[in-house]
């Protein structure tokens, strides 16, 4: 009897080697070739990147890797190459010293990923007006400062024990054991709020986990050091919500301005990013834009 096949598994997926043959087929088109982690996201990034180097770089296509492994696989070919830019979320390994050092063409960005630069209040205000334009965004009553810093405010303990999980690789001692990949409707109040008992109960699995396999570990002393190393208390764009997982804080955010605005529910998570990587200015991105230049000896 021939086994049956899942209706998931039945979609075709494109392969890290489809991605890599890809990248040879294309070469005549771009002068450099940039590369990310995410799949299904290469006209987002193509955006993005268009916005920051479309005046000084031809190219047209972006090219996936599938991840950061393999990303630092197709580096031990590729190191220090010219015409190759690997861009990849900094996560926590910035905090966990995990960077890479010594490669040229790697990159990684200032935030947890590129959802943490998407919150400009001028794409926000445009994305509104563009499914109600009969409002105007200078009327528009958003109150943009306050909405980030309560999506920090709510992410800022869940983001802490993700990073305890990550520092202690909680998955490899309790296969199963999940952090960021977690859906956040797992830790929901409502529709718009981070819910606190919900996440004291995956603190107290994390606590649990730290005095099964760490029992020389004080997990409160623990807590705290996380508290400190992600800024918990500093409720800036370049504080904490540099460190939060960008698909909970973009995620959140859209949750909030549609409670304000609800005929913005029509639009879902991925239509949001697209959308606002395509209005966003992206000053926030000139640091990797000024790095990428120089490497490339671009003026």
């Amino acid at each position: 009897m021939e086994p049956r096949i899942s209706k998931s598994n039945s979609i075709p997926r494109k392969t890290t080697n489809y991605y890599l043959g890809e990248a040879v087929i294309r070469r005549q088109f771009n002068d450099v070739d940039f590369y990310f982690e995410d799949e299904n996201q290469q006209e987002m990034y193509y955006s993005i990147m268009n916005k920051l180097f479309g005046d000084k770089i031809k190219f047209e296509k972006i090219f996936i890797t599938c991840g950061k492994p393999n990303t630092y696989r197709q580096l031990k070919t590729h190191k220090n190459k010219q015409k190759k830019i690997y861009i990849v979320d900094k996560d926590f390994d910035g905090l966990l010293r995990k960077k890479k050092r010594g490669i040229g063409n790697l990159f990684y960005l200032e935030r947890y990923s590129i959802e943490n630069f998407l919150a400009e209040e001028n794409s926000l205000k445009w994305l509104i007006v563009s499914k109600k334009p009969t409002l105007q965004r200078n009327s528009l009553t958003l109150p943009y400062n306050s909405l980030i810093i309560e999506v920090m405010k709510d992410l800022r303990l869940l983001t802490s024990c993700f990073f305890i999980a990550k520092k202690y690789k909680l998955h490899k001692h309790a296969p199963g054991f999940k952090t960021c990949k977690l859906p956040i409707n797992q830790f929901l109040q409502g529709t718009d709020s981070i819910s606190a008992t919900k996440v004291d109960t995956y603190w107290e699995e994390v606590k649990q986990a730290i005095i099964n396999y760490y029992p020389d570990k004080d997990p409160i002393n623990i807590l705290n050091s996380a508290k400190k190393s992600i800024k918990y208390e500093t409720l800036t764009m370049d504080g904490v919500c540099k460190h939060i997982p960008g698909k909970y804080f973009l995620e959140l955010l859209r949750r909030k301005v549609n409670t304000i605005y609800p005929f913005m529910t029509s639009l879902e998570s991925g239509q949001m990013k697209f959308l606002l990587a395509d209005k966003c200015e992206l000053h926030s991105l000139n640091n990797l834009k000024n790095d990428i230049n120089s490497y490339l000896g671009i003026t």
